[in-house]
Formats: C-alpha cells, sequence, structure tokens
C-alpha cells in the first residue's frame, strides 16, 4: 500500500542541479523532498568532475618531481603507483559524498533512495529502496542528469571500450587511449592519463555546435595535450603500470 506524504517541493535527482536547489527551497523555509536511485552528487561527483580532477591532482604532483631538477632538487629515479591514485580518487569521493549527506540532513530535506515516476503533475512515485512512497507537492523539479549513449556499433565492454563512468573507475592505465568527444569531462580525463604515462600522446577533441551542428575544434586543448606528450619524451616511464 502506497504511503502518501505531503512536501511543498520535489526534487528529482541529487546531482548538482538538483541538491542545490532542494537545499535552497529548504532554506527558504520549504518542506523538500529529494529523490535519488544512485549515489548522491550525482555524475559530477561520482563519476565525473571530481573524480577526473582528483586524478589530474596526483599528475601534476608526479610531473612537479619530475622537473624537481629545474629548482635544483635532485630525485633520482621516479615511481607512480596508479592503484594507489586511484585509492586517492576513491577515498576523495567518499568523503565529499558523506559531507553532502550531512548537509542535505542538516537542512531538513527528507531524502527518498529510489526512482521518481509521476502519477500526475504534482503527485511522484517511488520505486526502489524506497518503494511504496507516494510523494505530493506543488512544484516539483527535475534535475535527473544523463547518462552515457551506448553506441550499438562498438557497445561498450568496459574492458576494452569504456564509458566516461567506467574509465573514471579503472585501477590500472592502459597502455594507449583513444577518446572520441570533446566535453569537458573527456578533456579532463585526457589530461589525468597523459601525464602519468606519455603513450596516451594523441587525444584530438571535437565536438557539434549545439546551434547549427557543425563541428568544432579546440586547438588549445590539442596543444596542451602535444605539451604533456612532449614534457614526457626522453624521460623514464617507470612503474608498477608498465
Amino acid at each position: 500500500m502506497n504511503r502518501k506524504e505531503q512536501f511543498d517541493v520535489i526534487v528529482l535527482g541529487a546531482g548538482p542541479g538538483g541538491y542545490p536547489a532542494a537545499i535552497k527551497a529548504a532554506q527558504c523555509g520549504k518542506k523538500v523532498a529529494l529523490v535519488e536511485p544512485k549515489q548522491l552528487g550525482g555524475t559530477c561527483l561520482n563519476r565525473g568532475c571530481i573524480p577526473s580532477k582528483a586524478l589530474i591532482a596526483n599528475a601534476e604532483v608526479l610531473q612537479m618531481v619530475r622537473e624537481a631538477d629545474k629548482y635544483g632538487i635532485i630525485t633520482g629515479e621516479v615511481r607512480f603507483d596508479f592503484g594507489k591514485m586511484a585509492q586517492r580518487r576513491d577515498e576523495t569521493i567518499a568523503l565529499l559524498r558523506h559531507s553532502l549527506e550531512g548537509l542535505i540532513s542538516a537542512n531538513g530535506i527528507t531524502l527518498f533512495r529510489g526512482f521518481g515516476t509521476f502519477g500526475s503533475p504534482r503527485e511522484v512515485k517511488v520505486r526502489g529502496e524506497d518503494s511504496g512512497a507516494l510523494l505530493q507537492a506543488d512544484a516539483v523539479i527535475i534535475a535527473t542528469g544523463s547518462e552515457p549513449k551506448n553506441i550499438s556499433t562498438f557497445p561498450f565492454d568496459r574492458r576494452y571500450i569504456h564509458d566516461s563512468t567506467s574509465l573514471l573507475e579503472i585501477n590500472e592505465l592502459p597502455r594507449s587511449l583513444l577518446i572520441v568527444g570533446g566535453g569537458g569531462n573527456r578533456l579532463r580525463i585526457c589530461l589525468a592519463i597523459s601525464r602519468p604515462r606519455h603513450r596516451c600522446h594523441h587525444c584530438r577533441a571535437y565536438a557539434k555546435h549545439p546551434a547549427d551542428g557543425k563541428p568544432l575544434y579546440f586547438p588549445n586543448a590539442e596543444q596542451l595535450f602535444y605539451k604533456q606528450r612532449n614534457s614526457h619524451k626522453n624521460r623514464g616511464n617507470s612503474g608498477k603500470n608498465r
């Protein structure tokens, strides 16, 4: 039997669009329900900006150590352990997700775990961990985000062909990598992987303009990747992930 609960605002999706909206509504005195089937923080925190930037931070430290001799600091052979880099990535995500859970709770927002489906324009039924909840509100905010699109010709096997989600979960560097797409997440992945290992040396960033569909080309991004590759030339590439 469905249990009805009344709110002022229902927010579908607890990503970077949904949870700030829920918090703002709660701070304005509204009774807010937040519906999320996966991890709090959405793509940005769990499968996008944060994990890629965490890996970039690791790579930047590695780059600084490799160039320490410019500052008169002699380090000898520099090694890296991508497994430990990945562990730091996961710890960063877990810490921020825990902080977000506390922030949502502190603002008095009721969190429902599951998918929200509309029964009417002002009624949302939850399916999942909190199945049976029937939420009603005068306002509903849809902030469900997006998912990587599978290509039938090259289906994601998450071994040789990845989407952005599975690629950011790897614990061992690939020997080479081709990235198709010029979005921000793809560019950050290029940076994170090309810095530790110069074999990921050629990433072209193409996209289509949202208005007219014409191809866009990002020469600055390409120059940045070539700069990264050239900075590693004639350097040793030792590490546990040869």
